[in-house]
């Protein structure tokens, strides 16, 4: 037990809490049956009477079972990858305020991002999942589509940003298979298509080059969790500290090329950058600095 709790308390606090809820309320759920509807997510209840669904849709993964800890056991490294690795990067806070601080004061911030590292991540999370809710909750109103585990959605974002983030990563699956961690969205899609029991439907489908195999609930669960996990990557990982605050000028021109080449002008819009840091930098930050620049602190 002791190196249960040792490798339990290894774990960063966000993965570690998140993963303890996951596996509670799926222990909750298989000892009272009459209460797993009461967890999942409903918009019409959600916002409404029963706002808990909120919280957890994100956390009820279904009933434990041999699934759950296949799911969890592949989902764990990701997230704990990305939380141990995360940091709010210096190109999220603006120039117009970092400059007006004295050589302490950025210190003093320097500092800070180490101390609220956690709770930074917590509200990357926070974002990523209000981004699921908004898609989810307009597929549930305008076509019927009935996502009731975001949760789910979350954990496949997480890991589509860990594959972009170090795609080159090798990683060791299953104690045999060593593969870079690029491929492992697809892999895992492939892994629950066989676990779902539809993989051989499905690559019938594919092979008669019939397209409704993209229009089950199952592929469409894939594209919003990879869609959305791209977007905040692109957003979090690449525009702002590859392009628009990249030091190295000769790598950020040459990206910007790329770009006009497919007809992507960043450039056109002067103030997207400040846009960008409005939205990804935690707000404590914006009180910090405002508080540093006016009040004089930490000089």
């Amino acid at each position: 037990m002791e190196r249960v709790g040792a490798w339990i308390a290894s774990i960063p606090p966000v993965t570690r809490y998140w993963s303890l809820l996951i596996v509670g309320l799926s222990i909750y759920s298989s000892f009272v049956p009459d209460k797993k509807m009461l967890l999942v997510f409903l918009p019409e209840k959600a916002f409404g009477t029963q706002p808990w669904r909120l919280l957890t849709g994100f956390c009820y993964f279904g009933d434990f079972s041999i699934q759950l800890v296949i799911n969890m056991f592949l989902s764990l490294r990701s997230i704990r990858y990305v939380e141990q690795s995360y940091n709010s990067d210096s190109s999220l806070f603006p120039p117009f305020m970092m400059n007006g601080l004295s050589p302490n004061q950025r210190s003093k911030i320097i500092l800070l991002k180490e101390m609220y590292q956690t709770l930074d991540f917590l509200y990357f999370m926070v974002q990523i999942s209000f981004t699921i809710l908004a898609i989810v909750t307009y597929g549930f109103y305008k076509f019927n589509l009935k996502i009731i585990y975001p949760g789910m959605i979350l954990d496949d974002s997480i890991l589509y940003i860990w594959s972009r983030t170090d795609p080159n990563m090798v990683v060791n699956l299953f104690g045999f298979l060593n593969l870079r961690i690029a491929y492992l969205p697809f892999i895992y899609v492939l892994l629950r298509s066989v676990l779902e029991k539809r993989f051989l439907q499905d690559l019938e489908k594919l092979l008669r080059f019939d397209m409704t195999v993209f229009q089950s609930m199952f592929a469409w669960k894939h594209l919003i969790a990879y869609g959305v996990g791209h977007l905040w990557w692109f957003m979090r990982y690449f525009l702002l500290p590859k392009l628009y605050a990249n030091s190295n000028k000769l790598k950020s021109d040459e990206r910007v090329k790329t770009l006009n080449q497919y007809r992507i002008n960043i450039n056109k819009y002067k103030i997207m950058p400040d846009i960008l840091r409005l939205i990804l930098l935690p707000p404590w930050y914006w009180i910090i600095m405002i508080d540093m620049k006016y009040n004089r602190r930490y000089l």
